[in-house]
């Protein structure tokens, strides 16, 4: 259990850290050819960056899933004969051990940075808790659909629909 806590705090912390690298990335390149742009535009710009970033790391881990054979197989032998069905396979893997440990290796780092933030802030303890609820919410869930829509693809690739 604990390795796999470190295995998944690990990979938290190298995807938070490319996304911070990769959303500069974008906002140089950005800011480069449109230098002219004013300060207001230039934050709406850094927003965009982010958001961008988030969507091609994302769209890289789902990929990587997809494409993890192991993973696969140990998915299809767990599953019962019953017709899938996406929300019954959210609630399924909501609970899983692997989901609930990045969950748990998430909050770590997330508590870690709420705890720096908490100290700059007129009201700390209030801030971290409504920070990391929100922030284990948004995580749960996407860590979760990302992996949900792994088994639509690989339902779909093992019956043939589309």
């Amino acid at each position: 259990m604990i390795k796999l806590y470190l295995k998944k705090l690990l990979q938290t912390f190298l995807f938070l850290a490319a996304l911070i690298m990769l959303t500069a990335l974008l906002f140089t390149l950005l800011i480069t050819v449109f230098l002219w742009l004013k300060p207001q535009i230039k934050a709406a710009i850094v927003y965009f960056c982010l958001l961008l970033s988030a969507i091609l790391l994302i769209y890289a881990i789902f990929l990587k899933r997809h494409e993890n054979k192991r993973l696969k197989a140990t998915y299809f032998d767990a599953l019962p004969a019953e017709d899938y069905s996406f929300w019954k396979d959210y609630l399924v893997t909501l609970k899983t051990k692997e989901n609930v440990v990045h969950t748990l290796a998430f909050l770590t780092i997330a508590f870690l940075n709420g705890i720096r933030i908490a100290t700059s802030s007129s009201r700390p303890i209030g801030g971290l808790l409504l920070q990391i609820t929100i922030l284990s919410f948004l995580f749960t869930t996407l860590n979760t659909l990302i992996w949900c829509f792994v088994h639509s693809r690989w339902h779909m690739s093992r019956y043939g629909t589309q």
